[in-house]
């Protein structure tokens, strides 16, 4: 039987740079950490939450020899009003890693998409231009980075948490 890749989430943090990988949720909040419980470290209404990084990691092939066609999307949850999550990857803008802060959505080009975009999102260090990893290339390796913030609007929004979202996180192996 096939063994498959291993995919994980990475998350980056902090001024120097800490990074944790296989995380197990993209909160935001009032403090910048991996794996955070935002009811824990909510964000103030009218205030801002910190920028998140995100990263794939192919930790490993397996049995497959190509990775390709980074996406993702929300594909559930509703926005309360005056809330949506913004984002920059590959596609849009290159995305260089900075120390994350809470800031205004000022910079970020678009939307979170709510369906399948279409086409990959980001590319892979190391590889090809297409965003590709194959035997060739050494793994474990990095995704380049995406970023995400998450906005309220201090008029319209209500106070107290926003709706759980789901992010799909897709790619495919050959």
């Amino acid at each position: 039987m096939p063994t498959a890749a291993t995919v994980y989430i990475s998350e980056s943090n902090g001024a120097g740079e800490v990074v944790t990988d296989n995380i197990t949720n993209m909160s935001f909040g009032s403090l910048d950490a991996p794996n955070l419980v935002a009811s824990d470290h909510p964000v103030i209404l009218g205030e801002y939450p910190y920028i998140k990084y995100f990263r794939f990691k192919v930790q490993s092939l397996g049995d497959s020899t190509t990775i390709k066609d980074l996406r993702y999307w929300k594909s559930a949850g509703t926005y309360v009003t005056g809330e949506g999550i913004f984002q920059i990857a590959r596609y849009i803008d290159t995305v260089v890693y900075a120390t994350p802060v809470q800031t205004a959505i000022g910079g970020f080009a678009a939307a979170m998409p709510t369906s399948d975009p279409g086409v990959p999102m980001v590319g892979i260090v190391g590889s090809d231009q297409n965003g590709v990893i194959n035997a060739g290339t050494p793994v474990p390796a990095y995704s380049n980075y995406f970023k995400m913030v998450t906005h309220s609007n201090a008029i319209t929004t209500p106070a107290g948490p926003a709706n759980t979202k789901t992010m799909l996180l897709q790619y495919d192996e050959t």
